[in-house]
């Protein structure tokens, strides 16, 4: 009984955690699935002042990938990006992935 609820656990910690298949190494194609365009999430790394507005769930697990999980969703989001991030403009610049997947160093 007590290893199935640990099972259970961890199956369940894994679902809620903000993680993503990424692709294995530099230079690999970057897929992702849009399912919500014009989504915005206030990335924080947990440090204050360190957070940004991405616009989409594929920017949103882009920058996941890149940043190798050090960037993630914002647990208080009003706080780390402002009470209007969910009304910041979508720009090129926070919502566009490159077409080849990139490590940042």
């Amino acid at each position: 009984m007590k290893a199935v609820f640990c099972l259970l656990l961890i199956g369940c910690a894994t679902v809620l955690a903000d993680n993503y298949l990424c692709p294995p190494k530099n230079g690999d194609k970057f897929e992702c699935f849009e399912s919500d365009a014009v989504y915005r999430a206030c990335l924080t790394d947990g440090r204050r002042g360190d957070a940004y507005v991405v616009c989409s769930k594929c920017k949103r697990k882009w920058e996941f990938c890149v940043t190798h999980g050090k960037f993630q969703e914002s647990k208080n989001p009003e706080r780390d990006c402002g009470a209007d991030y969910k009304t910041t403009p979508c720009v090129p610049e926070n919502s566009i992935w490159h077409e080849k997947f990139q490590f940042r160093n």
